[in-house]
């Protein structure tokens, strides 16, 4: 049996059909950060493509201007994929209003720290553009995140004895 697999943001919906066909895997979650084209834009297509096939996808997201949303979320919301992963929702609205984060775990390996999908949120040297949000937004949202994954990798200069430079 193949194992289940969600895509995130999936602008580019062939290059994740292939990728799904090559590993084996089942396509039954899609998970939108936000509404804009360059995120969304691929969800109607997968929707598509896949109910052609037989097969239903979950897409979840933080507001209903989402392309092919099924299941509106915000912060403390959980979904499941398959039989051990684990995803939990945070709303940081800024980028746009309906902008989630998606944190994903694995429950049956707990040393692993799990994998954070941002969207346009923050970037390696940065944060989105201001769409519909306001820079107090954007100020208090690594806060924010990092209480909300209770890490301490996330950004490490909060942490005590720690220097930004």
């Amino acid at each position: 049996m193949c194992q289940q697999c969600a895509a995130v943001d999936p602008v580019a919906p062939s290059a994740v059909l292939k990728a799904v066909a090559e590993q084996d895997l089942q396509l039954t979650t899609i998970l939108t950060t936000h509404h804009h084209w360059d995120h969304a834009g691929g969800n109607m297509e997968l929707v598509k493509s896949l109910k052609a096939q037989g097969t239903s996808l979950d897409v979840y997201g933080g507001g209903t201007g989402i392309a092919a949303l099924t299941t509106q979320v915000q912060t403390g919301d959980e979904i499941k994929l398959g039989d051990s992963v684990k995803i939990k929702c945070l709303s940081t609205p800024c980028h746009t209003q309906d902008h989630i984060c998606y944190y994903a775990t694995d429950e049956a390996n707990p040393s692993d720290e799990g994998c954070l999908f941002t969207g346009d949120t923050l970037f390696l040297a940065g944060c989105g553009r201001f769409f519909e949000g306001t820079p107090i937004q954007m100020y208090v949202l690594p806060c924010a995140v990092c209480h909300f994954l209770t890490c301490t990798a996330f950004l490490p200069y909060l942490l005590p004895n720690k220097s930004l430079f």
